[in-house]
């Protein structure tokens, strides 16, 4: 008997309400030559009676004798059960559009080198609607991404989040023999943790099509327990140690192209440096600022690796001691079941947890429509996410109730540069110091800004406007712009 060319897994746990249309969605698939694997992870409800109705050849059910969570039953579905050359992952939640696995195999058959290819996402909500509220429009927007080489995709993992819709994917077997099982130490986000690992051997594409429609349930919200929020937390964090296994300088350059300057012209340069460094300075979260400061602590407990960073970066354990001074990661943090839903929100995107900052913010501008802030923020995540046109309603949003608040506008520029996105971050920089001209902190971003931009002559100019301030309190200001712009070759070194 012939292998079949797909090998469809669909896990299952007490969702008998939505089980049958997540089975009639794959049978009903164009695509035939497929076999539907289906593990139940011991539900409670009536979902191992209604899988075992089924009478299709194509059915395989299995149960777990106790609930085992996680991924155990995919990764044995994988390792030990599917036939297929492409795998699809498949939830007893949400719902597969009829032509789905028909133009993802067609598309894999026809592009060798690609390793997995997703698609769009649709969300619906427990009714199976299509949702249009904003926060469900926004997490929907998540899945939309445009295709990127496998470093953009990996740079992007590294400074932002997952926006691969799992159950869209379909993946080359022979990618989980290169890359590994979904760990089972990952309860959250084991699929974010894949990718990464993924992007390191496979390139990938994403059908920009909607050919999923996944289910947001009123359980997937900021009502999540605070358990379960350290917990995704952790797991972000522990995802970033797969950047460990960069293997070159060329490499690490091509995922992060703007780290270039923590290579020196020596075969000598420490990798593992610039990749703490590039965590460190990034200033994105706790998790970013403690991966880099473990890293840097392990390189320097090493003398002989410490005598090379200090030989070839000029950085020793003095630099080291000035970082830990200033990085507040074990700040203490008031309990999240304390927490507003503003709160939440705002703590949801330090963390870039944005699915979860987007349904807090949404929640609390409901509740205070005339409180700037929850705008304000959903324009940072809009940044985040290269949603252009929702940061800008946002942000006027934010204008129009709090007209005074020109640091909101400022730090809605710095989110846009810290995303790679300086045009638009030195319109908004422009903005905030047109509203209050001795917003003296807006200014370095300002001017690095209109530099990346090209436009040094307008960034030399801000730095002479400022040095003329007569506040004796913006010599740092001061200190900060006169050195970006000698990094950037604008200013000569003797102004110092």
């Amino acid at each position: 008997m012939n292998s079949p060319k797909v090998s469809v897994i669909l896990t299952s746990y007490n969702h008998e309400k939505f089980l049958r249309e997540a089975i009639e969605s794959a049978l009903s698939q164009t695509h035939r030559d497929f076999e539907l694997i289906i593990w139940d992870d011991a539900s409670t409800d009536n979902s191992w009676s209604i899988i075992k109705q089924y009478n299709d050849s194509r059915i395989r059910a299995f149960r777990n004798d106790v609930n085992r969570y996680g991924v155990y039953g995919v990764n044995k579905a994988i390792s030990e059960i599917a036939q297929g050359e492409y795998i699809a992952i498949h939830h007893s939640d949400d719902v597969w559009k009829a032509d789905k696995l028909e133009k993802q195999v067609d598309f894999l058959d026809r592009h060798p080198e690609v390793g997995a290819v997703f698609s769009w996402a649709d969300i619906i909500d427990e009714n199976g609607n299509i949702n249009n509220d904003f926060r469900f429009c926004k997490l929907g927007e998540m899945f939309r991404k445009g295709n990127q080489t496998r470093h953009e995709w990996l740079r992007y993992f590294f400074f932002a989040e997952n926006t691969l819709c799992h159950p869209s994917v379909l993946i080359r077997r022979q990618c989980y023999v290169d890359c590994g099982l979904y760990s089972p130490l990952m309860w959250i986000l084991p699929d974010f943790d894949m990718w990464v690992r993924l992007c390191f051997r496979h390139e990938i594409h994403i059908l920009p099509e909607c050919l999923v429609k996944y289910r947001w349930l009123s359980s997937n919200t900021c009502a999540f327990s605070e358990s379960s929020a350290h917990q995704a937390s952790f797991e972000r964090y522990m995802v970033l140690h797969n950047y460990r296994r960069i293997a070159n300088i060329e490499e690490f350059l091509q995922i992060f192209p703007s780290s270039a300057k923590y290579f020196p012209p020596t075969p000598d340069a420490d990798i593992e440096f610039a990749l703490a460094m590039t965590a460190i300075e990034a200033n994105l979260s706790a998790r970013h600022h403690l991966f880099g400061l473990q890293l840097l602590y392990k390189l320097l407990s090493s003398p002989e690796r410490a005598g090379k960073i200090h030989a070839v970066h000029h950085f020793d354990h003095m630099d080291f001691m000035n970082i830990t001074k200033r990085e507040r990661i074990f700040a203490p943090l008031q309990s999240s079941s304390r927490l507003s839903p503003l709160e939440k929100g705002i703590e949801a995107f330090d963390t870039a947890n944005l699915a979860v900052a987007i349904e807090c913010l949404s929640t609390a501008m409901a509740d205070e429509p005339e409180n700037p802030l929850p705008y304000a923020y959903l324009a940072f995540v809009c940044a985040r996410q290269g949603l252009l046109q929702g940061a800008r309603d946002f942000i006027a949003q934010t204008i129009r109730l709090a007209p005074e608040r020109a640091d909101l506008v400022a730090a809605l520029g710095e989110v846009f540069l810290k995303e790679d996105n300086p045009s638009e971050a030195a319109d908004y920089l422009r903005e905030a110091v047109a509203m209050q001209p001795d917003l003296f902190a807006a200014y370095p971003a300002l001017a690095k800004s209109l530099r990346l931009t090209g436009q040094s002559e307008e960034a030399a100019s801000i730095l002479k406007s400022v040095a003329a301030a007569p506040s004796d309190s913006q010599v740092a200001i001061q200190t900060t712009l006169r050195q970006i712009l000698i990094e950037c070759g604008d200013l000569p070194t003797e102004e110092t």
